[in-house]
């Protein structure tokens, strides 16, 4: 649930939008989804990785290895 803000805020963040978009700071917003480019062999790899557990085996050692990461 969005709260609303304080009427003076409201006004002050319109003002804001407004002269952003006058002055050509404001970007279009953007939505839907993204794909990267990436090479078809890296492509490839990486898929190859996450699904024969060579990458679930790398990160379970690495947590092994340093707990400090095991908790990022």
């Amino acid at each position: 649930m969005k709260q609303a803000l304080p009427a003076e805020l409201e006004a002050a963040v319109e003002r804001a939008r407004e002269l952003a978009a006058r002055t050509g700071e404001l970007r279009p917003v953007v939505t839907g989804s993204f794909g990267a480019l990436v090479p078809d062999e890296l492509a490839h790899f990486v898929e190859q990785i996450l699904s024969d557990g060579t990458y679930a085996r790398a990160v379970e050692r690495i947590g092994r290895e340093d707990p400090d990461l095991a908790s990022v």
